[in-house]
């Protein structure tokens, strides 16, 4: 972030003055440094630059119109990309509040089924296991295929496998045709931290959600959109269809025509819920709809962790405590994974799902 006098030296000009917006934001953004060590004070004192930004943004759009002047222009991108870059800060700074706060108790625990792709995740950071990273190049990556064991190596366990004939599996895998995107993959990717918080973390302003860009948040409503709370309440959303395409450079994310369009099924990993928080223990997982920054639906549909009613209901709190706006929120709360024997049950409204006793 800019200081006080780079950012008078970029938006100032000779005989003409700063208005009162201009002003504030000059305060605003003195008040950042140096920054406090309360992760909270330092998210408020970013927020309130944001809002100064947008202050000037409404007073100047109404005023200049469809004139603008080169001065005008010429603070418009520097308060823009002023405003990409608190946005940033502020996600780094709701993670570490958040974090701060403590852990929220209750938190899941990745089903037995699952539970090796964290000890695999780990592994791979420390550099003790190939983790399969290997599959897909500059991947956080590890093998959905365990429970595919007798599928692909009849008589044998699939932990027994050896990283050559695991390979091996691949290859025929592939040369039989079975490259089409469309299938579950048998590579998840798991996203590291930094990621995690710069490009998937969803935070709250006055109520409504945000990611990257300063516009409130809304997901594929054509889609669906996976979360993720973890246990210190940070809320992680993604589309399901997004999938992770490595390469040397570290690999990208792509969906529809470019995931369907990648010349090697080798080179795509699918994400889960898993993938939202690394394996790691979670208040609650499922699917998630959100229109202009409010959350319309949520359920704990998650057949990686399973969340409990309860869970569910812990996170939809957590989620009243920080202030979200749940006025058009509507809940549907499992059983257990929608399927044979589960029962769904259906709240029109917030009020009436946290007053459920479970």
């Amino acid at each position: 972030m800019m200081t006080v006098d780079q950012f008078k030296k970029a938006t100032s000009q000779a005989f003409c003055g700063r208005g009162l917006e201009l002003r504030a934001i000059d305060e605003a953004l003195g008040a950042l440094n140096p920054p406090s060590p309360d992760s909270s004070v330092q998210k408020e004192r970013l927020l309130n630059l944001v809002m100064a930004i947008n202050i000037w943004f409404n007073a100047k759009a109404e005023k200049h119109g469809d004139s603008a002047s080169s001065l005008y222009l010429k603070r418009k991108r520097v308060l823009e990309e002023m405003r990409e870059e608190a946005f940033k800060l502020i996600a780094s700074s709701s993670f570490a509040a958040n974090k701060q706060r403590g852990v929220v108790r209750g938190a899941k625990s990745l089903e037995a089924g699952y539970s090796f792709e964290r000890a695999d995740f780990v592994d791979m950071k420390r550099g003790v296991g190939a983790g399969f990273s290997g599959v897909v190049p500059g991947a956080s990556v590890v093998s959905e295929g365990s429970k595919k064991g007798k599928m692909l190596a009849p008589g044998q366990d699939f932990d027994s496998l050896t990283r050559q004939e695991y390979d091996a599996i691949w290859t025929r895998l592939h040369t039989m045709g079975l490259e089409n995107p469309t299938q579950q993959k048998l590579q998840v990717h798991l996203i590291r931290k930094e990621e995690r918080i710069s490009k998937f973390l969803a935070w709250l302003f006055m109520g409504k959600f945000y990611k990257q860009e300063s516009m409130p948040y809304t997901s594929d409503p054509k889609g669906i959109e996976i979360y993720a709370m973890d246990r210190y309440g940070n809320m992680i959303t993604m589309p399901s269809a997004l999938e992770f395409r490595g390469d040397v450079r570290g690999g990208s994310y792509v969906r529809g025509v470019q995931a369907a369009n990648s010349r090697d099924y080798r080179q795509l990993a699918q994400h889960n819920h898993s993938s939202l928080n690394a394996g790691n223990d979670v208040i609650s997982a499922g699917v998630i709809r959100i229109a202009q920054g409010v959350i319309t639906y949520i359920d704990n549909v998650s057949g990686h962790y399973k969340p409990t009613p309860l869970q569910l209901q812990r996170c939809v709190r957590v989620l009243s405590e920080e202030g979200a706006d749940l006025s058009q929120l509507t809940v549907s709360a499992w059983s257990s994974v929608a399927g044979a024997g589960a029962t769904e049950a259906k709240f029109p409204n917030a009020a009436t799902f946290l007053s459920q006793r479970y």
